[in-house]
């Protein structure tokens, strides 16, 4: 089960300076999806040319801080993209997780460029799509169960409007 204090406990940690990489790892360890979460972000092809990860101090110093909060941004926010099976909200999730995740990163390189942080801008990313999530639920309860029911004009008159609306 997920320790649901952990995520609060670390972010404060992560405001700390200098914080020792061992108190960060006994904290990650106490959530098994965080750390395989941080544990995956640092052995991913970004970090190859460093070699296999051996541990998890060995992840959160190959991460650095940016790194653990956008690992834990990501443990925290992919439950939004979740959805019963067999609903419509289910049949997009997986797509609009992977849209989701480019859109953190772009957004984020954004962010860095503009001077604001680029933790900020990975949020943003990450949260936009969560307003189609929010739009197939309605859709389901109001009687449509798939993308098919939808007409061609309908689903560009969304896609048209979508990024502002979900910006806002």
């Amino acid at each position: 089960p997920r320790a649901a204090n952990v995520v609060p406990q670390l972010l404060a940690l992560l405001r700390q300076q200098d914080l020792p990489v061992p108190v960060l790892a006994d904290r990650i360890g106490r959530d098994p999806v965080l750390a395989a979460e941080v544990l995956r972000q640092a052995g991913g092809a970004y970090f190859a040319h460093l070699g296999p990860v051996n541990d998890l101090p060995q992840a959160i110093q190959r991460l650095g801080i940016e790194g653990l909060q956008m690992a834990i941004a990501r443990v925290v926010l992919r439950p939004l993209y979740q959805a019963r099976p067999g609903t419509l909200p289910a049949q997009t999730a997986p797509r609009l997780w992977e849209h989701a995740e480019t859109l953190s990163r772009h957004a984020s390189q954004q962010a860095r460029a503009a001077g604001v942080t680029a933790f900020d801008g990975y949020l943003a990313g990450l949260l936009h799509d969560t307003g189609w999530t929010v739009l197939f639920h309605a859709l389901q309860r109001g009687g449509i169960s798939g993308l098919g029911a939808l007409s061609v004009d309908g689903m560009a008159a969304l896609d048209a409007r979508a990024h502002l609306l979900f910006g806002r």
